[in-house]
């Protein structure tokens, strides 16, 4: 979704993704963090993740609308207390096949990330998984 490079204190970002549901019984569908590297520098990158309704892209959220903010804090945070899905965030349970949801996650570095972060990064992947009751 996002490949951030050369970033500085306060940058900010947003990516969209429509995640359509392909089973055809009612399952809970949570999102949460499966994978990620660049710990330290996670600690500075700044979280709002909202589930939503719209058309939402890689290259544009325009059309999206939220209908709830799953996640606010660090992407440190989001790894460690979400990174399964019994801990995952959403608030979505399909019925029939076909049916979606649009995700907005916003990134910022931290406008007080420490000049010992220079030249770092990160990577976080984001998982989305459909169990039924």
């Amino acid at each position: 979704m996002f490949n951030a490079a050369g970033l500085i204190p306060g940058s900010t970002g947003q990516r969209c993704i429509r995640v359509t549901y392909g089973g055809d019984v009612t399952a809970a569908v949570k999102m949460y963090v499966s994978a990620n590297t660049g710990v330290p520098l996670q600690s500075y990158i700044d979280l709002v993740i909202e589930e939503g309704t719209g058309t939402g892209t890689f290259a544009s959220c325009t059309g999206f609308t939220s209908t709830s903010t799953l996640f606010t804090g660090t992407l440190a945070t989001a790894a460690t207390s979400n990174s399964s899905y019994a801990s995952g965030w959403s608030t979505w349970s399909p019925t029939a096949a076909t049916q979606n949801r649009t995700y907005r996650i916003t990134y910022t570095l931290n406008a007080a990330t420490p000049d010992a972060q220079e030249g770092n990064s990160s990577t976080a992947t984001f998982q989305w998984e459909a169990i039924s009751p």
